[in-house]
């Protein structure tokens, strides 16, 4: 027991050295005269680690929720926010995908529930997936959105406008609103179909502002319109302390200060989590750090299975048959390669198509640094060899513009397919990108690669041609 309890603070102290803060027991770590703020935005339904500094994975919500325990542990109370679009990237969602998103944004507001959420402000791209979609989501799960300036076809608001909670002793109120330029309103008009309407957001926080003055000793706004509008609503609106910015995805190391507000982002995908120290003295001081949440980070074993039994739902759902689902999670060298159909709207695609050659099988996405890098020597690979084997590249792209775009800007001339509802893999067990199977002309794996290769290497043509001479 002493090992372990050892153990426990090691990790403590390296998770709190990571986000910059020093170590120390629990009750005298947990200073009553600071607010501890943890803060999210434009996650974009991003639940593994999807970007990449200097090679590593960032992000992953098991990852997340670790460190969220650790801090609890080490520190005390964390109000925990996220400023919209947390669960959905696409911009719009084709139906034969609709099922797969409205999965996928089940797990995620399941998860952050599961692991402490106290407010959320929808994004558009939240809006994309429908307003019932996000009403059934915070009925299944509590789910704290929060929206001052949101209001049905009879003006009534459709969430509430804000939360109060005590942290570390103090109260604190959050509040959130959503730009209300034409651009802003008329887009959340279109994707809901009229069914929300986005007011005056000035008049909304001022409003918000006056309701709960002298009843908070700290006021956080959860704004979704990007960091110029923040700043009007930073000078315009007096009485917030801080603003939890987003829409234009910036990361913001320390944060700004209009007039006596901070304004912070966190990023985009996960990748970073913000952690803001504030004082409650009327200094206005604080400290704020964005923690990577990189690949030496501990991971929540009970977030962990929640992904697993999302990964299982799915392969049910997309997959063609039993046997596919059995092999949801991780498939085996030497053993038959799963079957699986995309369309996409462009082509369809099945692997069995290509039974008798050999097939490489690269699961990969536009926004993955290493699937860009390895790209130019897959298309290399597929001209040299192309009497021989099949390069089948297959996208987890959500967005089919950016999709489009890379394909094109990057000549990519090799059979390539995307699977925004990630079916495929999800069948061969792979989270994170980029992933290759190599598929004899038997229908066998025989080898899986890791992360980016050059595939110009004379050792990987080598062992190609054994396959198929």
């Amino acid at each position: 027991m002493k090992t372990a309890l050892a153990c426990i603070f090691i990790l403590g102290a390296a998770i709190a050295q990571s986000a910059g803060i020093s170590t120390g027991d629990a009750s005298a770590a947990a200073d009553r005269s600071k607010i501890n703020i943890a803060y999210s935005t434009s996650v974009l339904g991003y639940y593994l680690p999807c970007n990449c500094l200097d090679g590593e994975q960032l992000g992953g919500l098991d990852k997340r929720a670790a460190f969220l325990n650790q801090y609890r542990k080490d520190y005390g109370d964390v109000l925990v926010v996220d400023s919209g679009d947390l669960l959905n990237e696409d911009p719009e969602i084709p139906e034969d995908s609709r099922a797969a998103a409205t999965l996928k944004a089940d797990l995620i507001a399941r998860i952050y529930k599961a692991t402490g959420i106290d407010a959320v402000t929808p994004g558009e791209l939240d809006l994309v997936l429908g307003l019932k979609t996000l009403k059934e989501l915070e009925s299944k799960y509590n789910f704290p959105f929060v929206a001052a300036n949101l209001v049905d076809a009879n003006g009534k608001l459709i969430f509430k406008p804000y939360i109060i909670k005590k942290v570390n002793g103090k109260t604190v109120g959050v509040f959130g609103i959503i730009g209300d330029t034409s651009e802003m309103a008329n887009r959340v008009n279109e994707v809901t179909g009229g069914a929300v309407t986005v007011t005056d957001s000035l008049k909304a926080a001022e409003s918000v502002v006056q309701e709960l003055s002298g009843k908070v000793d700290y006021l956080v706004a959860l704004t979704h319109q990007g960091t110029t509008r923040d700043w009007v609503i930073a000078k315009r609106v007096k009485g917030i302390n801080l603003v939890v910015g987003g829409h234009d995805k910036r990361a913001t190391k320390e944060p700004s200060v209009a007039d006596n507000t901070l304004i912070v982002q966190a990023g985009e995908k996960g990748e970073y989590v913000g952690m803001l120290q504030a004082t409650t003295d009327g200094s206005g001081t604080a400290s704020n750090t964005l923690v990577p949440l990189g690949d030496s980070m501990a991971k929540d074993p009970k977030i962990e299975a929640l992904v697993g039994q999302y990964n299982e739902t799915v392969a049910t759902l997309y997959g063609n048959s039993g046997k596919n689902k059995a092999a949801a999670g991780k498939v085996s060298i030497d053993s038959p390669a799963p079957d699986f159909t995309i369309q996409d709207g462009d082509r369809t695609v099945s692997l069995r198509d290509y039974h008798g050659r050999v097939v490489v099988l690269n699961f990969w996405a536009t926004w993955c640094v290493p699937c860009v890098k390895e790209m130019p020597s897959l298309v290399n690979l597929q001209n040299r060899l192309k009497d021989h084997i099949t390069v089948l590249a297959v996208s987890m792209d959500m967005n089919s513009a950016t999709y489009h775009k890379f394909i094109r800007d990057h000549n990519v001339t090799l059979v390539t397919v995307r699977d925004p509802a990630q079916k495929s893999s999800t069948i061969y067990g792979a989270s994170q990108f980029p992933v290759t199977y190599v598929i004899d002309r038997q229908g066998k794996i025989r080898r899986e690669f890791s992360g980016a290769q050059d595939w110009d290497d004379p050792k990987i043509e080598q062992y190609l041609e054994s396959l198929y001479r």
